[in-house]
């Protein structure tokens, strides 16, 4: 992801998915925040959704968030 473009076509994207409620995409933090139905959708489907534009994606957990605020303060 390189530029505002790229957000906005993920964001897009992804909001057209069945049960996704809202899609938060940060260019600067290379990050997104999903709100979604999880008895519709997964999030493996979003990050599925993602790739097939040809991005990279990888899902993170809360266990990820922690190691990597961990990395962030070193």
């Amino acid at each position: 992801m390189t530029c505002a473009s790229c957000v906005n076509k993920i964001e897009t994207h992804v909001k057209k998915l069945r049960g996704v409620a809202s899609a938060c995409v940060t260019l600067t933090t290379q990050t997104g925040k999903f709100k979604f139905d999880p008895e519709v959708v997964g999030i493996r489907d979003i990050a599925d959704a993602i790739k097939e534009l040809g991005f990279e994606c990888e899902v993170m957990t809360n266990k990820s968030k922690d190691y990597i605020n961990y990395l962030d303060q070193k």
